[in-house]
Formats: C-alpha cells, structure tokens, sequence
C-alpha cells in the first residue's frame, strides 16, 4: 500500500513539474526570460527524469538499464558539442577583442588577422563587418604604397565582404555606416566621384533606419562637402552646397550640445564665403563648449 501510494505522489509530482514547464514556455514566448525562469527550464527536466526513474526500475529494471544508458550516451554527447560550441565561441571572440583593440589604435594589419581568426572559429556577420572595414583602410594605404595591384585585390575582397553582410542583414544600420565608410577609402584609390555617391547612398539607407543618428547627417554633410569640391558644374556646386548645409544643420537640431557638428558647421560656412555666419558659429561654440577651444580660435582668426 505504502508503494503504491509513493508511485502516486511521484505521478502527482511529474503531472505538477510538467504543468510548470509547459508555462515557463508560454511565458518565455510571449513574455521575456530571466534568469530565475531559465533556471527552472534546466531544473525541471532533471527533476521529472529523476522521478521517472525509480517507477522504470520497479516494473523494467533491464529496460532502465538500457534506457539509462542511453540518457547518459545523449546526455554525454550534447554535453561535448555544447563545450565545444562554447569553447569555439568564447575563442573566436578572444580573437574579434584583439583586433577590435589593433583597430582603435589604427593598426588595420594586425586588426584585419584577428578578425580573419575570429571568422574562422565562427562566421559572425559582425566579425565580417569588421574585417571589411579594415581591408577597406588597407586597400586605401596599398595604393599610397603605389601597390595598385594589391589594393585591388584587398578593394574587391572588402567590397564582396561588406555587400554580404548588407544582403543578409538589410535592416542594419552599422553595415550601412560600414559601406559609406569604406566607400570614402575606396574614392582615396579610384579619386572617382561613384565611390562618393554610393557612400550617400548607403548614408541615406543608414538614415531611413535611424533617423535621429546626428553623426549620420554629420557624414552625409561631408559627402556633400566633398562633391562639392570635385565638380566644376556651377549649378552643380550649388546644389552640393546647399545640401551640405542642410545636413550640418540636421545635425545640431538633433544634438544641440554636439561640439563637433557646431564646428564643421562653421567651417563649411567659411568654405562657401559665408563668413559672417561662420564668425557667429565659432563665437557660440566659444561661448557655450569652451571659451579657450584652440579649433574654434584658430577659424576665428584665419577668418
């Protein structure tokens, strides 16, 4: 009688852990998981195993025995390849630290290796991303090194990089930023106007996605800067300047305390002669960043 009313409790017991699974489930799905519920999605399947245990033993103990052994050959592999997988993903981010720590300090060989090690162990599209960006800067820095051959070669392997990562992940507004950055480096090789208006283009895709981004407008106000310089077109020159302008202004109505925008802002003004508004910028800067602001004096007196 005592036997038969454990085998009840335990029945109870698993009817009861499957019930609580089954909601942590609906809550993961339509709520979010914390740490306390994906303890509970790990525990509760090891608590239901081990209740199931001594009601095989009692009726089938070949059967468990088997049946064990089994558990623990599933339970040993899922274990190896998880360790392996986590082992693999912690070695590839090592990797993607090391070469995010060459970038910051502009050393894009030894960054561009790293990131080319981290793929390796894992294909990450971030880790791609980043891998584009320096090949692209090495492409730029072989054609200084009259190696036109080989920044041709680097030029192609960063572009079909950069436009994967852009095909798989179109909602993603640092690949945009990516490509526009590397479009500038890949107009330092070809001095060819596209490059540059490729760039706006993957400025404006970056743009739509986030739209209250000021380094954005920040970049598309050079871009601008940049054709502006480059065509010979009056009407042409024109226009540039007046969109650079209007991005520059786009950029200190969405970050009124962005030093950095007031100052470009002042110097495009002086760039297209208009000094009077470029005087009053650099004075406001002055005024509200830093009175001894050694950039904004020095625009001040060459004006």
């Amino acid at each position: 009688m005592q036997i038969e009313e454990n085998k009840l409790n335990k029945q109870i017991l698993i009817v009861t852990l499957s019930i609580a699974y089954i909601t942590i489930l609906i809550t993961n799905f339509f709520g979010f998981s914390t740490t306390t519920t994906q303890l509970f999605f790990f525990l509760i399947p090891a608590l239901v195993f081990a209740s199931l245990d001594p009601l095989f033993t009692s009726h089938y103990p070949l059967a468990t025995d088997k049946l064990q052994k089994l558990f623990i050959f599933l339970l040993a592999f899922v274990t190896i390849y998880l360790f392996f997988s986590i082992t693999t993903y912690y070695l590839a981010d090592v990797e993607y630290s090391y070469g995010l720590k060459y970038s910051k300090i502009n050393d894009q060989q030894k960054a561009a290796q790293y990131f080319e090690k981290a793929l390796k162990l894992r294909q990450e599209p971030v880790y791609l991303d980043k891998l584009s960006s320096a090949l692209a800067y090495l492409s730029a820095l072989a054609n200084v090194q009259n190696q036109a051959e080989l920044s041709k070669e680097i030029y192609d392997i960063s572009d079909t990089y950069n436009k994967k990562t852009i095909r798989d992940f179109p909602k993603n507004v640092f690949f945009w930023k990516t490509r526009a950055k590397n479009m500038y480096y890949f107009y330092l090789i070809t001095g060819k106007e596209k490059e540059l208006s490729q760039g706006i283009d993957a400025l404006t895709n970056a743009q739509i996605l986030a739209p209250t981004d000021p380094k954005i407008p920040y970049s598309l106000a050079l871009y601008h800067s940049m054709l502006f310089d480059l065509t010979k077109n009056y009407s042409e020159k024109q226009n540039w300047q007046k969109l650079s302008l209007e991005e520059i202004n786009k950029v200190v109505e969405l970050k009124s305390n962005y030093r950095e925008g007031y100052l470009l802002k002042g110097q495009l003004l002086k760039k297209y002669g208009l000094n009077m508004e470029a005087k009053q910028v650099f004075e406001y800067i002055l005024k509200n960043f830093d009175a001894k602001d050694p950039d904004a004096l020095k625009e001040l007196q060459s004006l």
